[in-house]
């Protein structure tokens, strides 16, 4: 028995889970990969604004302490200004304990050093210099910026100091509810993925069921009673519904043809047993009762002979092992040849047949197969002709192709019979009788040359009014 773990509703499971997980692994990482880089882009542009203002301030022309302790406060930084010989103009706090610049309040080996910071900014074309420092027991990133301004034949520099990192207890919040948060959406995606894997396996496990019914050989079965909102599911129980009726056609078929195979072989078996039997009892020193009686089991011999070479051919032919020869040749000299078989058969029944042909009807054909079509289909009509005894050949022209068709004025055939005389073993009489003048399988040879030729054919027929079969050759093109 196979494992569970194969079947389709563990897998869509699976994979959506997987999937869910995969997710919040990005996110994950994500998170944990962009979080500083992010806070640091915001980080320095808050910290770019702030220098503008202080800019702004002192290309004014008013000192205002006031506005630049606000902008430190309102900014989380802390700043100094120093003049061109790098002398500290003024430093504004916003930060408290934690500032890092010419702070007094600090440990001296703890502060930057303005000097070393501003020969770092004289350096650089852009006249700035931007450096982050690892600080305190929790770690955390600081950011030390600082620029050269000119203004009233001056110039000024500027280094801000801020935390680049909010605080690292609301780090560890936004993270604690991140994993909250991930276990939640797990737990869900793995509920719902959980229903919609048994919602779509559902169908398919009552399909593999009924499936297996068919194997067992019960054809009174309905695909599409296992209902689903999928229309691919909708298509392919409606696909095996198909299926199951061709193959209940086909065990018919089977059956048929297995009861009239050994009807058609027991009844010459049991004839040359007994005419044996006669030979051997009664007539085997009467020339003239011997001979009729050898008669008969030789005419059996060859039905039996006719039979098997049909059905060695019709198997060939719809497998496909017998291949085509094919070759530009006139379909109305066939035909004529074809006709010219019937000759004994047209005297003994007085039947005519008549060839209404087009010269030079050429096409690119198996002769040989196409030969044995034209011979099954006007042996058909010769069994079947009517009271007038006329069989017409008729060749028409179609544009891009020829139409052959065998015409009689015979029993006909019911319309609801004529999708069915293809079949081998078919008989419009359900009661099937033995065909001494046939093996009955030449319409399925028939129809199988036709296929492997992809040639259009067919019957119309009308019940006491005749039958015409028909088949189409397309036309040879230089």
């Amino acid at each position: 028995m196979k494992s569970k773990l194969n079947g389709f509703r563990f897998k869509t499971w699976l994979y959506f889970t997987l999937f869910a997980v995969g997710i919040l692994g990005l996110l994950w990482v994500l998170q944990i990969s962009s979080m500083k880089p992010y806070f640091r882009s915001v980080k320095e542009s808050s910290i770019r604004n702030v220098r503008q203002n202080i800019v702004n301030e002192l290309q004014s022309g008013v000192y205002n302490v006031d506005y630049f302790d606000e902008i430190a406060r309102m900014n989380d930084m802390c700043f100094s200004i120093y003049d061109s010989q790098a002398r500290l103009i003024s430093f504004h706090d916003g930060v408290g304990l934690g500032c890092y610049l010419n702070n007094t309040r600090i440990p001296l080996e703890d502060r930057i050093n303005p000097i070393l910071f501003i020969e770092e900014i004289n350096q650089n074309l852009d006249q700035s210099y931007i450096a982050y420092i690892n600080v305190g027991e929790q770690n955390n990133d600081m950011v030390v910026y600082g620029s050269k301004v000119f203004m009233h034949l001056s110039g000024y520099y500027i280094l801000i100091n801020s935390y680049v990192e909010p605080i690292s207890d609301g780090v560890f919040i936004i993270q604690d509810q991140f994993i909250l948060l991930s276990a939640a959406v797990l737990l869900l995606s793995t509920v719902v993925s959980y229903l919609i894997s048994r919602g779509m396996s559902k169908p398919i496990v009552e399909m593999r069921k009924t499936a297996k019914m068919l194997g067992e050989g019960n054809y009174n079965i309905d695909f599409t009673s296992n209902s689903s909102s999928y229309d691919e599911l909708d298509e392919l129980a409606s696909t095996l519904n198909y299926a199951t009726e061709q193959l209940s056609k086909t065990d018919e078929l089977r059956r048929d043809l297995v009861a009239n195979v050994s009807h058609d072989i027991k009844t010459p078996l049991t004839m040359i047993k007994a005419y044996a039997e006669m030979i051997f009892d009664l007539s085997g020193e009467i020339k003239e009762k011997r001979e009729e009686h050898l008669k008969v089991i030789i005419n059996e011999v060859n039905y039996l002979d006719r039979l098997v070479s049909d059905m060695l051919e019709l198997s060939k032919v719809q497998s496909m092992s017998s291949q085509l020869n094919k070759e530009k040749i006139d379909i109305t000299e066939l035909a004529k040849s074809i006709i010219a078989l019937f000759e004994l058969e047209k005297e003994s029944s007085k039947i005519k047949i008549v060839l209404e042909g087009i010269e030079d009807a050429f096409v690119f054909v198996d002769s040989v197969k196409i030969g044995q079509v034209l011979f099954n289909f006007i042996g058909n009509a010769v069994k079947f002709v009517g009271s007038d005894h006329l069989i017409l050949v008729r060749i028409s022209d179609l544009n891009n192709a020829y139409r052959v068709a065998v015409i009689d004025h015979g029993i006909g055939i019911a319309s609801s019979e004529i999708d069915l005389i293809w079949d081998r073993y078919h008989r419009i009489n359900k009661h099937h009788s033995r065909n001494k003048e046939g093996s009955g399988l030449g319409l399925a040879i028939s129809k199988a040359i036709l296929e492997s030729h992809h040639s259009y054919f067919g019957v119309e027929s009308e019940v006491d009014k005749g039958s015409t079969f028909f088949f189409d050759l397309v036309k040879y093109r230089e």
